[in-house]
């Protein structure tokens, strides 16, 4: 069997972000600094006398991620995941606790947005309010470009 050049992705499959690596030739795993660096670390291995131990994802005390940063994150991981249409989502973030509103197509999508945030480090928590529904499509209706006055009027036949 002929060996494969692996595509890159930074996120990586369900199956590889769970196992905390992307698998190369020969099933080897490849590091988080491999993954976003190509090659590992100059010092990781054998430093101090202690070998095969690493610090990865170990920062400084008191540290904490701030919730722009999170919800960055979770964004972006939202936008370029093939399984989530996150056109009619909304999140916030508030103390790393995350919450997200709007709507989805199906159980299974609702399931994954939820999964992708709480993979999102500095998250403490998700609250998911995610309902199921099916979307309008663009251009059928212009109620929710109209301020709240211009609806009622719309709605009751009142001229502008």
């Amino acid at each position: 069997m002929e060996w494969q050049q692996p595509q890159f992705n930074p996120y990586g499959s369900r199956e590889e972000q769970q196992q905390g690596g992307v698998y190369m030739a020969g099933g080897r795993m490849q590091s988080e600094a491999e993954r976003y660096h190509g090659t590992e670390h100059p010092y990781s291995g054998s430093f101090g006398g202690r070998t095969g131990e690493t610090f990865f994802g170990k920062g400084p005390r008191n540290y904490k991620r701030t919730d722009e940063r999170i919800k960055e994150e979770i964004c972006e991981k939202l936008t370029f995941n093939p399984d989530v249409d996150a056109t009619e989502i909304d999140l916030t973030v508030e103390k790393g606790e995350v919450t997200l509103t709007g709507m989805v197509h199906n159980k299974r999508e609702k399931r994954h947005a939820e999964e992708i945030a709480e993979d999102v480090f500095g998250v403490e928590n998700v609250h998911n309010n995610l309902r199921i529904g099916v979307f309008q499509n663009q251009g059928e209706s212009n109620m929710d470009q109209l301020s709240a006055q211009q609806r009622k009027d719309q709605i009751l036949d009142r001229p502008r």
